[in-house]
């Protein structure tokens, strides 16, 4: 043989070695909707659904340097009633100092949008610990599962009043500028800069919000408790949502958005109290992942 045609012998077995590797890389990132056997998602489904969080509950969340002391802290207490019809009480603490830095860092940012959700996110998770383990503890006492503890998070933040958040002057003739919460949903918080949304410790702390400031705080906590979430934007209907990666879900529901390699995301309403994951709440056939 000679050495051109071990040359293309060469390059023949590369080539071919490349292929199988990405058919294989390709079939690990396969939404398991696109498969034609119903049988198989919802195995998988059922099997996930029994699985219980690894909770790893502590007694103390994070090691301070200093004993902290009461008046270090804020504290808030959350009431709702989750989808089961059942109601949950919450009380969590926030450490002053991570909410002024949390204030400071969403103001100072020079980002926008996934980028700005990305540091917003990662610059929160420590300070939101205590109220992660509330949940915890919740979802332990109760025996909550996959879903039914998702459930229970989101349904908290669906039912906190609604505020609108602006990075620019509030629309006086539609909205009330006085960042308050109003029944009647018409409070707005103006000039948030940069982007017009609250950091997911803001958040907790003001307990009022619009959609992008909940969808951004729903995905800080749920990727914590370790589930594939993303906040989902669509520019047609200037919204954000949850989304959430499962094979099918228990309710049914058809909306998804699009992600990276196949993957797509159930698309979750946070803005108002009831909608549950993938019903047709939320409109629109735009949506991509800003942050997952």
């Amino acid at each position: 043989m000679s050495n051109k045609e071990r040359y293309f012998t060469i390059v023949n077995k590369l080539f071919w070695v490349l292929i199988i590797l990405v058919g294989a890389f390709s079939l690990l990132h396969l939404n398991p909707n696109i498969f034609n056997e119903k049988d198989l998602a919802r195995k998988i489904v059922l099997e996930d659904s029994l699985r219980k969080l690894e909770l790893n509950l502590t007694d103390n969340n994070r090691k301070e340097d200093t004993v902290k002391k009461e008046e270090d802290y804020l504290t808030r207490f959350w009431s709702w009633n989750s989808f089961n019809g059942k109601e949950y009480n919450i009380t969590f603490k926030v450490l002053k100092a991570d909410y002024v830095n949390a204030v400071k860092r969403r103001a100072s940012s020079k980002n926008r949008e996934g980028d700005l959700y990305s540091e917003l996110a990662l610059g929160d998770y420590a300070g939101l610990d205590d109220l992660v383990e509330q949940y915890k503890k919740i979802i332990a006492a109760e025996n909550l599962d996959y879903f039914e503890s998702m459930n229970l998070i989101v349904s908290s933040v669906q039912n906190i009043p609604y505020t609108l958040v602006v990075d620019g002057a509030c629309p006086l003739d539609d909205y009330t500028n006085n960042c308050s919460v109003l029944e009647s949903r018409k409070g707005c918080c103006g000039f948030v800069l940069p982007f017009g949304v609250y950091s997911p410790i803001e958040f907790a702390v003001k307990s009022t919000g619009d959609c992008d400031t909940r969808s951004l705080f729903a995905y800080t906590i749920l990727k914590q408790m370790g589930y594939d979430v993303s906040v989902m934007v669509s520019n047609s209907q200037t919204h954000s949502v949850l989304g959430v990666n499962v094979p099918i879900i228990p309710e049914g529901g058809d909306r998804t958005g699009n992600g990276y390699f196949a993957s797509q995301y159930y698309l979750w309403e946070l803005t108002v109290y009831g909608p549950l994951l993938g019903q047709k709440s939320v409109v629109g056939d735009d949506w991509r992942v800003a942050l997952n």
